[in-house]
């Protein structure tokens, strides 16, 4: 448990806190729909003195931020539609159990089983994420629309449930009447304080993961594997490894799982198949260490040490196994095994992480999160567990403020991405309103039926 029970601890004191402020202040609440709203008058002053201080950036940082909203809505609306076509054409349940759409709690990669993916999203990361964001967020709002001009009547927190929010109240009269330009730059600079905290605590993460953390390993994705077509197979027989088939060819042996033989031969006649390695035989696990003593922190010095060796050599290989994927949980386990030959060179049979860019956000990907921390690549934390809890809470923050910022321009009715969408329209259709309405209305029903098609795919297939 260690770590976890003083987070549960912590849980329990916040939600104790939050009943207690909620009862006392129960007659300043007031209920809009299913919210609660506290309202109060923090932070108006500030956002004067910082506009005040700060004009001649804040004034050309507007378009800017209308520009990233435009950017951020196309990506979200993108990855919506990527997203219902994945699931309506691809078995994703059988790889993924979380339902498609889900808040974003405290401790859902344990609840949803999706410990291999994500790291631990404890409630101390949530909650300190939640009040960057939070403040970066509803801070930008409140600047950028005493900028424009627009009297803010006042801030507070929101509540559903155990669920806490922040907002900004402008005058909602005065700012729909305004020019679209000043409306959108107030709706957009939420999310643009998002991006730029995100891109901040991101050089924060980086820096701190160069200097508190070595590369110590190389880890494989998967076995080698090739194409086969069953019709070059001879002989079909069990396998030494549990739940494999061995399928014996006239030059070579592969293995498959007997599910996806089955499924192979009644339908497609190709399948996925390990090739004969000694790294499938063994059923090699974990980042590689070493072999033979000698240390492989990298993917050159995994090269090196195979190369000092000639096929057919014994050789003792050091890993350390993972438990989902936490290399801060990782066990050191060792393996004998008898490297094979390709092209007159010691194997191992092992295929590591395609580096690859795949479209936009591949890209992004690989200039960002891989270049700080390569997947390849088993580190090590120079400062022991405290270390991991330092990066894992940067990791956390980072990516809510991204998610934050990428959601919030959804064109969908409460969401900044909502009126900002319907004022683009607006402007498109020459301020005919009639027009402007029925394509957000358009739009908004898209985006429903894609959220009803997503979650009905995954109910069946998570129960049937």
């Amino acid at each position: 448990m260690g770590f976890l029970a003083y987070d549960l601890a912590l849980l329990v004191l916040f939600l104790a806190f939050l009943t207690y402020f909620l009862f006392r202040n129960r007659h300043n609440l007031r209920r809009q729909g299913i919210v609660l709203l506290y309202h109060a008058k923090w932070g108006i002053k500030f956002f004067d003195e910082v506009v005040k201080r700060y004009r001649k950036i804040l004034i050309p940082a507007k378009y800017v931020s209308i520009a990233i909203g435009y950017v951020l809505m196309a990506i979200i609306v993108w990855a919506f539609a990527r997203s219902t076509w994945l699931y309506l054409n691809f078995p994703v349940t059988q790889i993924i159990k979380a339902p498609p759409l889900m808040p974003l709690i405290p401790y859902f990669p344990r609840l949803f089983g999706l410990e291999s993916f994500f790291p631990p999203l404890y409630f101390t990361y949530f909650l300190v994420a939640l009040l960057i964001v939070m403040i970066a967020h509803e801070g930008s709002h409140g600047i950028f629309a005493r900028l424009e001009g627009f009297k803010i009547k006042s801030t507070g927190f929101l509540f559903l449930g155990p669920i806490i929010g922040a907002f900004v109240e402008p005058d909602e009269k005065r700012m729909s009447k305004a020019p679209k330009l000043k409306q959108m730059s107030v709706l957009s600079a939420g999310v643009f304080a998002n991006v730029l905290v995100g891109a901040l605590f991101f050089l924060v993460m980086a820096a701190f993961f160069t200097t508190a953390f070595q590369p110590a390993g190389v880890k494989f994705f998967d076995y080698s594997s090739a194409v086969l077509n069953l019709s070059q197979v001879k002989e079909v027989r069990n396998a030494s490894v549990d739940g494999y088939l061995e399928l014996v060819t006239e030059n070579q042996s592969y293995f498959v799982k007997k599910e996806m033989f089955e499924l192979a031969k009644d339908k497609v006649e190709i399948v996925l198949a390990y090739t004969d390695t000694p790294a499938f035989r063994s059923q090699l696990r974990g980042a590689i260490l070493s072999i033979d003593g000698k240390p492989t922190p990298n993917l050159d010095a995994l090269r090196e040490a195979l190369s000092s060796h000639k096929p057919g050599d014994k050789v003792k290989i050091l890993t350390a196994v993972s438990e989902n994927a936490r290399d801060s949980e990782a066990k050191e386990k060792e393996y004998t095994l008898t490297l094979a030959e390709r092209d007159g060179k010691a194997f191992l049979g092992i295929a590591t992480l395609n580096r690859g860019a795949n479209g936009v956000i591949g890209w992004l990907y690989e200039q960002t999160f891989a270049r700080v921390r390569n997947p390849n690549i088993y580190y090590t934390s120079l400062l022991g567990s405290f270390g991991w809890f330092v990066h894992y809470l940067l990791w956390w923050v980072v990516v809510i403020n991204l998610l934050v910022a990428i959601f919030n321009m959804l064109p969908f009715p409460a969401l900044d991405g909502g009126r900002f969408f319907y004022l683009t329209a607006l402007g498109l259709a020459k301020d005919n309103e009639k027009i402007a309405n029925a394509v957000f209305k358009l739009v908004s029903a898209a985006i429903i039926f894609m959220a009803i098609l997503m979650m009905l795919k995954w109910f069946i297939g998570v129960a049937f």
